[in-house]
């Protein structure tokens, strides 16, 4: 869910333009898996999994290194870790269903949903929107002692999302600061944050009277085959799970989200393409899950381009429901916590995109910073031969 670290890899994502057709050549493939394997052979990753695809499928998609490294269990496309804040990104297309089932808009307020009101201290009198949440600019912050109660060492949560949200966001919560709050009105200042994230899922929660996990099932993951695809320790599937590693490789004790919706997506790389094809597919007004306009509602720039909130980074152009669109024009988001890094992306006009997760954290770890900007390159050079 942290997104500190992630910035130094993200000039790694700059599209190099070129002539270009549907697949890329068997002499190609052989060269980027040859490049990959060069890594791997001296990698400061456990392991990694990347994917190239298009709108009409999976291009390449292939696993390094271990999930294991003590029993020497490959990485593969199937193996199973958590994504960080690409969650976000389906808690985005899960608030697009629900404005498409009538649910909300965009413009409707926070307390017109929820069982218990959240007020900005700071501005009692300015309401928070949904589209503030979607889009980090509601004035919730994350404060760091109340945010790391989210994180536990449990298969499962042992309290509820709705409580740690009344918990962290009402004035008689034992989480509650004003500090949890920014010192800008709603709507005016971009700050990233994950508890307003969870906060945007939990309204579907309120609104549909199922939860927001059970929500996604229904209308993502079921339907485009992600069955890999899960929240929570899932028995069955464990036998697929990545350990997540530290920087000097020693695997961290399993640990869960309270806060699930903003970063406790456990997926594969395999699983992560449907749903890239999907998004593709979306854009270009040809995707199975909302109708062409929702999608084109849901990637669209939020931020007028000569009225930009305060705070937010230079580094991208715009902000859409939760994906960003950086100076490439490239519709991207990341995702990192304790023991893995993700990178999810594509390119809206050559209708390409591509995956990197890695069962590592690259805090305090160069040379993983290194390896990941390495990786990126490659994929990217063959994704730039690719329609």
């Amino acid at each position: 869910m942290r997104i500190n670290f992630l910035t130094l890899l993200l000039s790694a994502f700059i599209v190099v333009c070129c002539k270009s057709s549907k697949t890329p050549s068997v002499s190609t493939i052989v060269q980027l898996e040859a490049q990959l394997k060069k890594i791997e052979s001296h990698s400061a990753l456990p392991g990694f999994a990347v994917a190239i695809v298009n709108q009409d499928g999976v291009v390449y998609q292939k696993g390094f290194g271990y999930a294991n490294l003590e029993k020497k269990i490959l990485y593969t496309p199937e193996t199973i870790q958590p994504v960080g804040s690409v969650s976000k990104t389906f808690i985005a297309l899960a608030i697009q269903k629900a404005i498409e089932q009538g649910h909300f808009t965009l413009e409707t307020k926070i307390n017109d949903i929820l069982p218990f009101p959240v007020n900005h201290p700071k501005f009692p009198e300015k309401a928070i929107t949904i589209r503030q949440l979607v889009t980090h600019t509601s004035g919730i912050l994350d404060n760091e002692a109340g945010y790391q109660k989210a994180y536990q060492n449990e298969k499962k949560p042992t309290i509820s999302l709705n409580e740690y949200l009344i918990s962290y966001l009402t004035p008689k919560g034992t989480l509650y600061t004003t500090e949890n709050f920014s010192n800008q009105e709603p709507g005016k200042e971009y700050n990233y944050t994950n508890i307003g994230s969870a906060l945007a899922a939990y309204l579907i929660e309120a609104k549909t009277k199922i939860s927001y996990g059970e929500y996604v099932r229904q209308y993502i993951l079921e339907p485009l085959h992600m069955q890999d695809s899960h929240w929570f320790y899932d028995p069955i599937k464990s036998n697929q799970y990545a350990l997540l590693y530290n920087h000097v490789n020693k695997p961290y004790d399993f640990y869960s989200l309270v806060t699930y919706p903003d970063g406790g997506l456990r997926t594969s790389c395999h699983n992560l393409s449907l749903y890239l094809i999907e998004m593709i597919k979306g854009y270009t007004q040809h995707g199975s899950l909302l109708t062409e306009k929702s999608y084109q509602y849901m990637f669209s720039p939020q931020f007028e381009a000569t009225n930009k909130p305060t705070g937010f980074p230079e580094k991208y152009t715009n902000q859409s429901m939760f994906w960003t669109i950086n100076r490439a024009g490239r519709i991207m988001h990341t995702g990192g916590d304790p023991g893995l890094s993700a990178f999810i992306s594509f390119d809206p006009q050559k209708q390409t995109g591509r995956i990197l997760l890695i069962n590592t954290e690259v805090e305090d770890n160069e040379k993983a910073v290194q390896q990941i900007k390495e990786i990126t390159e490659i994929l990217q050079n063959v994704e730039s031969h690719l329609n």
